[in-house]
């Protein structure tokens, strides 16, 4: 007798056909996510608020939140002044003014993106 239901396992014990549920597959992380960005424009060294969920409590070690120029040519990582699983506060960097995609990065989850204007200084 085949069966093909994948959420349970079958284990043989001498001519006994046992089944019973598979294993859960461990919970995968939750991706983080922007939900406001305060302010939306500033200069180099203006302190924003990125507001959202599931940043994680502490900043990881592969963690960060990046400034991206909006062609995705290149990104660069803000300075963190404090992190928390729902409010990441970082000091925009001091690069070209423009358009940028801001967005956090947890242990290689990333986030939405969301449009920071750098004035310039």
């Amino acid at each position: 007798m085949e069966d093909d239901d994948a959420s349970f396992a079958t284990v043989t014990i001498g001519s006994r056909r046992l089944k019973s549920p598979s294993p859960s597959p461990s919970p995968s992380p939750l991706t983080p996510a922007i939900t406001e960005l305060s302010p939306q424009e500033g200069k180099c060294g203006t302190d924003v608020t990125i507001v959202g969920s599931n940043f994680g409590d502490t900043q990881g070690e592969d963690s960060a939140v990046l400034f991206e120029i909006l062609s995705g040519e290149s990104r660069f990582s803000a300075e963190i002044i404090s992190w928390s699983n729902t409010q990441i506060v970082a000091n925009v960097p001091c690069i070209s003014a423009g358009k940028y995609n801001v967005y956090v990065n947890v242990s290689g989850m990333l986030s939405n993106k969301v449009e920071f204007t750098i004035s310039p200084s």
